[in-house]
Formats: structure tokens, C-alpha cells, sequence
């Protein structure tokens, strides 16, 4: 198996150890966690009790899928405007370049969209803009701790509002 290979024997450790506390066989399927995935957040920092905690959420309560709508409503009520003005096509704004940006990588990753599918949502004509959008504030992310936290805030509030 070769996916195997390519995992680290201390990812392989814990997902031993989770799966015998959750005595679950299928853990990872149904928490929505291969070994991939697992391996990744192990590779990001992610401790144990956190990914013990993720998937004791979706085990107890699913996975949510945040419609456009919510991500864009809370969005913009956090930052101050209408979703009309998120989705408009001024730029010139430093913060809400950075409202837009948020809004595309939580449609993304909360909502399962697809770039191609939140490009007509803010006035492009095609999904480059959006993958343009979502890596420069990935990118952001990386350095930028006071970004990372809101943006992690912001995404509780959405999955609150799902």
C-alpha cells in the first residue's frame, strides 16, 4: 500500500492510539479523516487533543456545509458593510479586500464550493480571481497571527449560524 509509505510512524501512532480510544474501526471515515489528512495535521502543528476534538465534533453533530449566503451575511456584519458591498466591485479598500478574501476561502472550505462556482458571487468572470484571492490571503495567514485568529473566529461565528 503505498499511501502508507508516506505516512510518519508518529502519524501512524496516534491514529493507532485514536482509533482504539474511539473503538471505532472506521474512525477515520467517519470523521471525514484519511491518513492524508491526518498526517497533515500533524505536519501543521495540530495536537492531539485537537484532532481528538474535531472528530469527536463531527462524529457527535456531522459535518457542517456553510451556505454562501451565511458566510457572506456574517462576513460582512463583522466587518462593518452589506453583503451587496462584499459582493460589489470596489477594491480600493484595504479592508474590505481582506472582508472578500475571507469570504472566498470560508465559502471554500466551509461551504465545499468550488473557485469556479464563488467567482460570479463577487464579479468575476472565471475562478482565477478567486484562487488568486484565496492565496494571497493563505499566504497572509502564514505570518499574519492577529489575521489568522480572526479569521478562525470568524469561521466559528459561521458554523454557529449553519
Amino acid at each position: 500500500m503505498p499511501v502508507a509509505k508516506e505516512i510518519s510512524s508518529e502519524a501512524r501512532r496516534k491514529l493507532r492510539k485514536i482509533r482504539r480510544l474511539r473503538g471505532v474501526s472506521d474512525f477515520c471515515e467517519k470523521a471525514q479523516i484519511n491518513e492524508r489528512t491526518f498526517q497533515k495535521l500533524v505536519d501543521e502543528g495540530f495536537s492531539y487533543q485537537e484532532i481528538v476534538d474535531r472528530v469527536e465534533d463531527v462524529l457527535e453533530n456531522g459535518v457542517k456545509k456553510a451556505p454562501a449566503g451565511t458566510v457572506e451575511l456574517v462576513v460582512s456584519t463583522i466587518y462593518g458593510t452589506t453583503p451587496e458591498v462584499l459582493r460589489g466591485p470596489s477594491r480600493n479598500k484595504k479592508n474590505l479586500v481582506e472582508a472578500r478574501q475571507i469570504a472566498m476561502l470560508l465559502m471554500k472550505k466551509l461551504g465545499k464550493m468550488k473557485p469556479a462556482q464563488i467567482a460570479p458571487c463577487f464579479g468575476y468572470s472565471d475562478h482565477t480571481g478567486v484562487v488568486n484571492a484565496i492565496k494571497a490571503l493563505e499566504r497572509r495567514l502564514d505570518v499574519e497571527t492577529e489575521l489568522k485568529s480572526r479569521v478562525s473566529n470568524i469561521k466559528q461565528k459561521v458554523l454557529a449560524a449553519c
